[in-house]
């Protein structure tokens, strides 16, 4: 029932609003909204040919933002559920219902930020401080930027100083939560730089309960209570694995300079580092005299029992190091009647993960465990040109070339803890992927009010060189070697002064990782040399419509997607190996509204509904029908902005739907290895004694709900109070 009156809800609240920022301290000020994303050029946003929206960077502290992807959290058909904050480094963010952070481009200015390996993006390694915007693009996108961009286009854009600013930030919160940061920048004559930094960490919680299966017989220790997994299996909370704590690093560096008057050459630097590890277990078992205890059997009702030991509250237990350091090198200049750009980058990632193995009676402070120690080498470049080729008529061309370079090792650890204490080498991974592209699109305005996009993009990749196995018997990979087209059509109707109708076929395409094609971690794993590209046509139609003197905008699309040659990994006759097995159709709907109430307040509002279905499957027909995994069926947002004075507020309110986790629809809703229905809402009130000076104090998850992310418990409330000084 509240889940049905909180659908209610959202639905009414449509009508009011979506999302706002202030320009002042006093009052809304509507903008026209420049996307570049969209078309690879300055695009007016009601003109794009795709469905997008625009964070600003005002927008962005407007709730407590901890990594760059909770900035999207509240955007339209955007599907973020991350409740442990930093301490989770990876979090899947997808759009328009493709599940999979690996079927979602995100690009940090244009660059992509997906890694070789499995498509995942480190968020926690993204400075924030520099950002100056995130476009949004939903649908299709491959005919622009290629792989990953089935469900959408994340770009996060930084900015390019034009004066004097400086600022020092500081926060605290709960769970001894910290936060500090502070950048500098300016432009003198034809130079601008900027410098910041920022760090963060938490003594965190403990998200991970240890469970054990329930069996017969007898025990004589209590505690814990019962907990069933979503499959239906019996299990008894016996502790958790420890409070998680984290510590972030990010810093950045730009600097530009203005060759001429229409040209620029920008070097961008980002670094991120990011620790995390959990604490010592903790045992909610006690014996006879209230003792806590870590071994024996807990009597978990008549005729039953769960037999521990030492070793079961640490499984899971690790600690993890990473490090990434990109910069990039971009210059943009104007010869003649083109527009050149260009943009060459390199990002080394480093990932250090040691994990116990521990057995019997092994602790915390001396289970021995397992070392991955992984590296990815990324080198891109991006060159474009673009010239009008009359009044309304707009032409992009342009070549896009990506290595990637992976390598695994995996040692033995004499203490987990200690990723130095190398022992054995034990396996390794070794594989490099190459991709060439070209890519084109016309952009012509054939009617006064009708402009329409023709895209087409080419790639063709190769992955090489890769090796799986022990270091006494590697197994060679099969090279592998794919190519793909992908054509767009769009067009857009500006059928009256504020009414824009868009719609466009689409084909989209994700090519197979590294990690896809060359891991083998044992003899019941196989190699596929025959993988094939996932491949997507998407068909939408759209509008936006603006009212009362465009203080409100309602914005609706409808659309159609039909995924082919899915790979997934499955274990048939006893073999473990990935495959294009399965088919899928995706239908959805989105709207959203946003209301200038008055000068001092805004309400907004979205919500999506996204139906997809597997319509085949190669190795088990009985799914035909089901539920995709990986994406709620239900996903909206409500909100309300206030400016007032010396004062801003704003609280926003998060729903996602059912979602499954296995691929029968099986599983049981909040229960362990499941995903919880749930609202999430938070809060931040912000306040400006003097000019200058910035105090906040912000709430997440205002109503404290700690419901299942797979076998994660949700971060309960949280409180951060935070002050800025900017000069």
């Amino acid at each position: 029932m509240k889940v049905k009156l909180g659908i209610l809800l959202l639905a009414v609240m449509l009508f009011f609003g979506q999302r706002v920022f202030a320009q002042d301290q006093s009052e809304f000020v509507t903008m026209e909204e420049i996307v570049v994303s969209a078309s690879r050029s300055d695009q007016n946003l009601d003109l794009a040919p795709s469905a997008a929206s625009v964070i600003t960077k005002e927008e962005i502290k407007k709730f407590h933002i901890q990594t760059m992807d909770e900035a999207l959290r509240f955007e339209t058909n955007t599907y973020h559920r991350n409740g442990m904050g930093i301490l989770m480094t990876s979090k899947p963010v997808t759009l328009r219902g493709i599940p999979g952070e690996s079927r979602t481009l995100v690009m940090l200015n244009g660059i992509p930020m997906n890694n070789g390996f499995d498509g995942d993006v480190e968020w926690n390694n993204i400075s924030m401080n520099n950002v100056e915007r995130i476009e949004i693009v939903r649908g299709s996108g491959s005919s622009l930027y290629g792989g990953n961009a089935m469900g959408g286009i994340i770009n996060i854009i930084t900015k390019t100083p034009e004066k004097l600013e400086a600022a020092v930030n500081l926060g605290y919160g709960e769970q001894g939560t910290y936060k500090a940061g502070a950048f500098a920048n300016n432009k003198i004559d034809r130079f601008s730089f900027m410098i910041g930094a920022e760090a963060q960490g938490t003594d965190g919680y403990a998200p991970y309960y240890r469970h054990r299966p329930v069996k017969s017989g007898s025990g004589t220790l209590s505690g814990g209570w019962s907990s069933p997994s979503s499959s239906g299996s019996n299990y008894w909370v016996i502790g958790d694995r420890g409070d998680m704590s984290a510590d972030n690093k990010t810093g950045n560096i730009m600097a530009a300079y203005d060759t001429s008057d229409t040209g620029k050459l920008s070097f961008n630097l980002q670094i991120g580092t990011h620790k995390s590890e959990y604490g010592p277990p903790h045992s909610y078992i006690v014996d006879g005299d209230g003792n806590t205890v870590m071994t024996g059997a807990v009597d978990a009702g008549p005729g039953q029992n769960v037999p521990i030991k030492q070793s079961d509250f640490l499984y899971g237990n690790r600690k993890l190091e990473q490090m990434s350091i990109m910069p990039s090198l971009t210059y943009k200049e104007t010869f003649g009647k083109f527009d050149f750009s260009g943009t060459v980058s390199y990002k080394h990632w480093d990932k250090e993960f040691g994990e116990e193995d521990a057995s019997g009676t092994d602790t915390y402070y001396n289970a021995p465990g397992t070392l991955f120690d992984a590296q990815l080498d990324t080198i891109t470049a991006d060159f474009q040109l673009d010239r009008d080729l009359g009044a309304g008529h707009h032409l992009t061309a342009g070549a896009f070339v990506r290595n990637d370079d992976y390598s695994r090792d995996t040692f033995g650890l004499e203490y987990f803890r200690d990723l130095d204490s190398k022992t054995n080498h034990s396996f390794i991974i070794r594989g490099e992927e190459s991709l060439y592209a070209v890519y084109a699109q016309d952009q012509w305005q054939v009617l006064e009010s009708v402009t329409v996009y023709t895209g087409l993009r080419w790639d063709t990749w190769e992955a090489h060189d890769g090796k799986s196995g022990k270091p006494d018997s590697v197994t060679d990979m099969e090279d592998y070697s794919e190519n793909h087209l992908s054509p767009k059509l769009a067009a857009v109707w500006k059928a009256g002064e504020n009414t824009y109708v868009r719609g466009s076929a689409a084909n989209s395409f994700r090519a197979p990782t590294i990690g896809e094609l060359f891991y083998l971690p044992s003899s019941s794993y196989e190699a596929n040399p025959n993988l094939k590209p996932e491949t997507m046509w998407n068909y939408e139609i759209g509008a936006d419509q603006y009212l009362f003197n465009r203080k409100m905008k309602i914005s609706a699309a409808v659309y159609h997607s039909e995924i082919k040659d899915m790979i997934s990994r499955r274990k048939v006759d006893g073999v473990r190996f990935y495959d294009n097995f399965s088919e899928a159709e995706v239908d959805g709907i989105e709207a959203s509204v946003s209301a200038d109430v008055t000068d001092w307040l805004r309400l907004w509002g979205n919500i999506a509904y996204n139906k997809s279905k597997v319509t085949e499957d190669k190795t088990n027909p009985e799914i035909q029908g089901k539920w995709l995994p990986g994406v709620p069926d239900v996903m909206g947002n409500i909100g309300i902005d206030i400016v007032y004075s010396k004062f801003k507020f704003s609280v926003g309110g998060n729903f996602l739907g059912r979602e499954y986790t296995s691929s029968d629809n099986s599983d049981e809703d909040d229960l362990r290895g499941g995903y919880a229905q749930r609202w999430l809402c938070n809060t931040k009130f912000i306040y400006f004694p003097f000019k200058g000076i910035e105090a906040s104090i912000s709430v997440d998850n205002i109503f404290d709900t700690q419901d299942y992310e797979w076998v994660y418990m949700e971060q309960g409330r949280f409180v951060m109070a935070e002050i800025k000084y900017t000069w």
